[in-house]
């Protein structure tokens, strides 16, 4: 019998600028290829290549949230990701960075007890 990665989540808690911002997101099964991908196409420099990039963090990775707009809240999917603010999605993203350099292999629960906190100052220009 082989050994199978379970699904593993962890919550980016937002500071400063982003205090009482929450997300799910998922950090396993995560292939390398994808997080690669990802890298690549958020660097890009063609605007549909990095918004559908933002597009598929959000239906692969991006679990729930609790962002609202202007006109309530917005979904925790694909196309909600691209209503969002880009600092908090910004934040958002690399919290989820962070979360999946924790090594699960060394520490099984959940990455900084679950808790992941949103990199401060994203959204200062």
């Amino acid at each position: 019998m082989g050994f199978r990665v379970s699904e593993r989540t962890a919550t980016v808690v937002g500071q400063d600028d982003y205090e009482g911002f929450i997300a799910t997101v998922r950090i396993s099964p995560i292939p390398m290829a994808f997080a690669f991908e990802m890298q690549a196409r958020m660097q890009s420099r063609d605007a549909d290549t990095v918004q559908n990039a933002f597009r598929e963090f959000g239906e692969r990775v991006l679990i729930e949230w609790n962002l609202e707009g202007e006109a309530g809240p917005i979904p925790a999917t694909g196309e909600g990701i691209l209503q969002a603010d880009q600092g908090v999605v910004g934040a958002m993203i690399k919290g989820w960075a962070e979360a999946t350099k924790e090594p699960p292999l060394v520490n099984a629960g959940p990455p900084s007890n679950g808790h992941i906190p949103a990199l401060a100052g994203l959204g200062e220009h």
